[in-house]
């Protein structure tokens, strides 16, 4: 039984960015179980061995009750860390990890798992494409996706980025460099949400969580839509920038 724990449902659900979960238990059904932890809760990978830790966008307000309900559990998500437990944070959720959120009041503490730091501009939201290719013992795998953030991310991520952009900015506009990769956790602005549109990425995940032969859940539709997404962002005509 693979067990999946969701961190903050209630209020980490932003551009249907829980639907990367529904597509992971399409994909594993019965052999999967969901574990929901609401902010108000001990998690569940501090008292039993879970498979995967996934944490979606959140309004910007929420982001700091995150990092308190998280802080008294950072040396056991670092331990999770360094032994490859599968942890994906999408959206501004990879901020969480960061050193620090700068917002309008000033700068806030964050878990500082990561090197990364972001500020926020409320005022002005980016909006882009993105299509980024990632190396793995595989081979690379390209992800097409979108971001609509508010914050960038700055900080050197040169050793432990999560994709190399093909088109569209990493962390910030000034980098090629998106997200970040600590063994298993991987941290990205990106949104789709990113397991329901990239199968080939929703596969690596589940051999990391040591599925042998993971299966994909409507497999053809996805592919095709996956092929059909990566023609249309491959045109010269097409426009990343927003």
């Amino acid at each position: 039984m693979i067990k999946v724990e969701v961190l903050f449902p209630e209020a980490a659900n932003l551009y249907g960015d829980l639907f990367n979960i529904r597509y992971l238990k399409q994909c594993l059904g019965d052999g999967m179980e969901e574990i929901d932890t609401a902010l108000t809760e001990v998690p569940a990978f501090t008292k039993e061995k879970v498979d995967m830790i996934y944490m979606g966008t959140m309004p910007e307000s929420v982001q700091l009750l995150a990092i308190e309900a998280l802080k008294p559990y950072k040396e056991k998500l670092q331990e999770l860390i360094e032994a490859g437990t599968v942890i994906l944070l999408t959206g501004n959720a990879m901020e969480v990890f960061g050193q620090s959120i700068t917002l309008e009041d000033g700068i806030h503490e964050a878990l500082g798992i990561t090197n990364l730091s972001s500020k926020v501009d409320m005022m002005h939201r980016f909006n882009t494409l993105f299509a980024g290719e990632m190396e793995t013992e595989e081979g690379k795998i390209r992800v097409n996706a979108y971001k609509s953030i508010f914050a960038f991310s700055y900080g050197d991520n040169s050793q432990n980025y999560f994709l190399k952009s093909i088109k569209g900015c990493g962390i910030n506009k000034e980098s090629d460099l998106e997200g970040f990769r600590i063994h298993n956790c991987f941290g990205t602005a990106l949104i789709g949400p990113i397991l329901v549109i990239n199968p080939d990425l929703t596969v690596y995940l589940m051999k990391l969580m040591g599925i042998a032969e993971p299966k994909l859940a409507l497999e053809e539709e996805v592919r095709k839509a996956y092929e059909n997404r990566k023609k249309e962002f491959d045109k010269e005509t097409t426009v990343y920038l927003q």
